[in-house]
């Protein structure tokens, strides 16, 4: 753990010390053993939720340690959805700091914690958990909080929560995820739904990364299919900065495949817009072995002419 890492956990730790002084107060039985003899009286795991809410992290590692010691694994489950769905969202990072992977033991490494508050809080307590996490160098965690929104939320909420991100300068990075098959969206359609939410949020400067990323690690087709999509007027400067992340950034071979798909759909002229650009922009590129004989033909006369 980093040196900035370790001051945020005796941050989130001192912030505890008001529910740890409750540990020590006299009770005539033992707490824990209490709210075990309930739950498993009612076969409900609520009366070890009410108390865990009260007490600080290293307490409900011990209470998930004893669940553990008993097998009531459907219990220690029950109790980090619980906390995940009540907890304060101050109070999060700190337990999630503490709850990390065992081998024999599935819900002890937090995902299912965290998962719990990103599928049911509201988007803005997300946002400030995520931002905590990552400012702290967690994001392992925030990644799963991210991918769970992505999951299980509406796109609007997704949009949000990517917006505040982006806005709170974390862009596109939260986990090395949000490129990812599993968090990045899937389909073109979906893509334009959250250029017009992240529009209609007020945030059109984070289009161009959100449209720049878009098909990472895939076929140029994807990208093609989301050209046609921006065919609105409205659309047109996204248009743009998807010709100029292909002429910029994106790997040749995906080029390629976007350039052979407007070839085959009749735009000759886009196609060669987007290949002598990229000649232009990059200089040096083998990309002209892989191109269609007329286009090739096109780059060499272009890089005479220059």
């Amino acid at each position: 753990m980093s040196s900035e890492s370790s001051r945020f956990v005796a941050l989130w730790t001192a912030a505890e010390e008001p529910f740890a002084e409750a540990v020590n107060e006299t009770y005539p039985r033992d707490p824990m053993d209490q709210a075990f003899e309930e739950a498993s009286a009612l076969g409900d795991v609520a009366p070890i939720v009410e108390l865990a809410l009260q007490r600080p992290p290293d307490f409900v590692v011990a209470v998930l340690d004893k669940l553990n010691e008993r097998s009531w694994t459907k219990f220690a489950k029950g109790l980090l959805v619980g906390l995940g769905e009540r907890l304060e969202p101050p109070r999060v990072p700190a337990l999630a700091s503490l709850l990390r992977p065992t081998d024999d033991w599935l819900p002890s490494d937090g995902s299912i914690f965290v998962g719990a508050f990103a599928k049911v809080r509201a988007i803005r307590e997300v946002c400030q958990v995520v931002d905590l996490m990552m400012r702290a160098g967690d994001a392992r965690y925030a990644s799963i909080m991210v991918k769970t929104v992505r999951e299980e939320r509406p796109l609007a909420e997704v949009a949000a929560l990517f917006v505040e991100l982006h806005k709170g300068g974390h862009g596109w990075t939260v986990g090395n995820t949000w490129n990812s098959d599993q968090v990045w969206p899937e389909s073109p359609d979906i893509l334009l739904l959250l250029i017009e939410e992240f529009r209609s949020l007020g945030y059109p400067q984070g289009v161009p990364d959100l449209v720049a990323r878009y098909g990472s690690g895939h076929s140029g087709m994807h990208r093609w299919q989301l050209y046609r999509l921006l065919g609105d007027e409205r659309m047109a400067d996204v248009q743009e900065g998807l010709i100029r992340s292909l002429i910029e950034h994106v790997p040749e071979r995906e080029v390629v495949d976007f350039v052979s798909a407007a070839m085959s759909d009749g735009h000759k002229d886009l196609a060669l817009k987007v290949i002598t650009g990229l000649v232009s922009f990059r200089k040096s590129t083998p990309l002209i072995h892989f191109l269609p004989p007329e286009l090739a033909a096109a780059v060499k006369e272009s890089r005479v002419g220059n």
